[in-house]
């Protein structure tokens, strides 16, 4: 102990004391915004330290001074602390990109540990620098949290969206987009080209003719056309998206969503007959509106199926302010912190609301959103799409009714069967197969009850005491028989 004592006192040594290069070293050791320990690699114990470790810690200098790094939370136990310091004798270095440790107050954070073997004085030593992470890696779960989620949302879905930077040509395809197109995203190799190649012969030229027609005063498009995969399956997609102009007018990107549609189209072809029948069960499919919100100026845009479902005639602009007005006033305070939230910080979201029409016609939507950055990670927008699920909620409401009628049956039923029928004279009872039996055969074959017999004071006197007296009576009778015959037999 005395040994390290002298360690500590070296180490902490008064600047002044010391040559020019070792008090420069020193004020930057006790500045550094990085935690540091000096370790003694032969007794692993700690020797110096500068403040950013108490700081980090919550351990005061004296606690710190003297102990191995196990034992101020840096490793779980001892046994994981040895570990450690045989491979740092083994190669010199040891690091830890994200290690879990504990204050003094048992407050959980994490550090990132770098740890290095040098020499001085003809006595190896170890310097540890310890960066505190905890916030990024907070951060980091979040975002990987709400990529997860935008992941599910579109996967549940069968939607994926994209984006494309027309002066590059690189166009980017979300994980869920890729699914679609049943290829993974390390296949896709981010160029129109190869998203034209999964495209059929015979839809291209009409998805070309939808993007020859947007304008900057027109910049939302809509196409539907079939891809064939690579296992060779052919599916049908509707593509909903928006083209970017600059001040010029000159097209300089493109965002959107994708929705895989086949068995909506096989619905179509089931009922081509009819032209008519057609067009009413593929209004009724579709249901399906996409919308987005410009930033900053935050400019509302919908699609025409968007408009049908508010009752609304196909390109109607409303604002911000009157497509929010649709949610009934408890609401609209909840859909605002959505909208703003993913503006803001690019939350995405999912909900089911209901909504009244511009007609006054009550409905239910789904309501996805989610944020679109430009390269430099600014969000732009926000994009998303709502689903008329008005006929879903009607069958799952009537089917609540039904649960609740059949309850309350079933509740009528029991209070029935409460109801026990019984004579009132020979107080046999009926049962279920309107037979009459004795009450405790009745109980026996219903319950878990078991009779056994007695007599109760009052029968004995009613029923057994005059039995008995009776007995006696006839017993004396028949002695006085007896003994008068003897008599007889004597004379």
């Amino acid at each position: 102990m005395a040994d390290e004592t002298q360690n500590i006192s070296r180490h902490d040594e008064a600047p002044g004391s010391l040559p020019a290069s070792e008090t420069r070293y020193r004020r930057l050791f006790e500045s550094a915004r990085d935690g540091i320990l000096i370790l003694d690699v032969v007794n692993q114990k700690i020797i110096d330290l500068n403040e950013s470790v108490i700081q980090l810690l919550g351990y005061s200098r004296e606690e710190i001074l003297g102990r191995e790094l196990w034992e101020i939370g840096l490793f779980a136990d001892q046994e994981e602390g040895q570990a450690a310091f045989l491979e740092l004798q083994a190669t010199g270095h040891l690091r830890y990109h994200s290690l879990p440790l504990e204050t003094d107050s048992g407050e959980p954070h994490y550090a990132e540990l770098i740890c290095s073997v040098y020499e001085e004085d003809m006595r190896q030593l170890v310097q540890c620098n310890i960066r505190e992470i905890t916030e990024r890696q907070r951060a980091e779960f979040v975002l990987r949290e709400q990529a997860s989620l935008l992941g599910d949302a579109q996967h549940i879905g069968r939607m994926g969206n994209w984006s494309l930077d027309l002066h590059t040509g690189r166009l980017v395809w979300s994980a869920a987009t890729c699914e679609l197109f049943g290829i993974t995203p390390a296949e896709f190799s981010e160029t129109v080209e190869h998203f034209y190649s999964f495209i059929l012969p015979e839809d291209l030229p009409v998805y070309e003719a939808v993007l020859a027609l947007v304008s900057p005063a027109h910049s939302l498009f809509e196409a539907e056309y079939r891809i064939r995969r690579p296992d060779d399956a052919v599916r049908w997609l509707i593509e909903r998206g928006k083209v970017e102009f600059d001040a010029a007018g000159v097209p300089i990107g493109r965002v959107g969503i994708m929705m895989d549609i086949t068995e909506r189209h096989a619905v179509r072809e089931q009922l081509a007959e009819s032209a008519a029948l057609l067009a009413q069960i593929a209004g009724k499919a579709a249901r399906l509106g996409g919308w987005t919100i410009q930033l900053p100026e935050r400019t509302l845009t919908w699609s025409d199926e968007n408009c049908v479902i508010h009752d609304l005639p196909p390109g109607y602009t409303p604002t911000i302010e009157e497509g929010i007005g649709y949610f009934p006033p408890e609401h609209r305070a909840q859909v605002m912190q959505y909208v703003d939230a993913c503006a803001r910080d690019g939350t995405p979201y999912d909900f089911e609301l209901p909504k009244v029409t511009a007609k006054g016609r009550q409905i239910w939507v789904r309501s996805i959103g989610e944020a679109v950055r430009d390269a430099e990670g600014k969000i732009i927008r926000i994009q998303g799409a709502f689903q008329d699920i008005t006929v879903r909620k009607q069958i799952e409401a009537e089917r609540e009714k039904l649960i609740d009628d059949l309850q309350r049956a079933f509740a009528e039923v029991n209070t029935l069967r409460e109801f026990l029928p019984i004579c009132s004279y020979c107080r046999k009872v009926r049962d279920d197969q309107n037979y009459w039996s004795q009450i405790e055969n009745y109980l026996s074959d219903h319950t878990n009850t078991k009779f056994s017999h007695g007599i109760c004071p009052e029968c004995y006197q009613k029923e057994i005491e005059p039995e008995l007296e009776e007995m006696r009576r006839r017993s004396a009778e028949g002695r006085e028989r007896d003994a008068l015959s003897g008599r007889l037999r004597k004379l």
